[in-house]
């Protein structure tokens, strides 16, 4: 959102079309991976061995069953991006790759953005959700691939979490007005229970 308050769209639209960056697209590259090397009759790599301790498996094609198990695969995936992250943290390539992908994708989605809602390319784009906890994920390498296309922005984290932004918007839908201290307040009721 702009400082007009005017909003657009790009991406993110639901794991099962695309979410790159998500919990649940970091962990399908990881299980895609795993299956690859399966099939190639590849020895598992570090990320392999994670995904299969992940599902609690021995082989990849014990994998399937429990993927496409009705109503649990999104809430089965996604928790892989914690295991995927820590990886590409530790320099683990097949992990390093899935991430700087998605970071890749994350930053061209911002660059068409700023270019779209804003005339100067902004100062801060706020970052927020479970896969950017790391500090090298959002800071270093998010943040450097952004100065590659935007040099004069810098990336941030929320001060308060998400849902505090779904009660702000909530608010403007419909035409609820709140003073900053109000606002403070419920934020800070959220922050203690999340």
């Amino acid at each position: 959102m702009n400082e007009y308050g005017d909003r657009d769209r790009l991406g993110g639209w639901g794991y099962l079309l695309e979410d790159a960056g998500s919990g649940f697209e970091l962990g399908r590259q990881a299980v895609l991976h795993c299956m690859n090397e399966f099939d190639l009759k590849r020895v598992p790599s570090p990320l392999s061995e994670a995904v299969l301790a992940h599902f609690q498996v021995a082989r990849a094609n014990e994998l399937i069953s429990l993927i496409y198990e009705p109503g649990r695969t999104r809430e089965r995936i996604a928790p892989l991006s914690e295991q995927v992250c820590n990886l590409a943290i530790e320099g683990q390539p097949e992990a390093v790759r899935i991430v700087r992908d998605a970071a890749h994708k994350n930053v061209e989605a911002m660059v068409v953005m700023a270019e779209r809602l804003f005339q100067q390319p902004p100062d801060q784009i706020v970052i927020a959700g479970s896969v950017y906890k790391s500090e090298w994920l959002w800071r270093e390498l998010l943040g450097d691939l952004l100065k590659e296309k935007l040099p004069d922005t810098t990336l941030t984290r929320p001060v308060y979490p998400v849902l505090a932004g779904a009660v702000a918007a909530a608010d403007m839908n419909i035409g609820q007005t709140r003073t900053d201290e109000q606002y403070e307040k419920i934020f800070e009721q959220i922050t203690i229970v999340s």
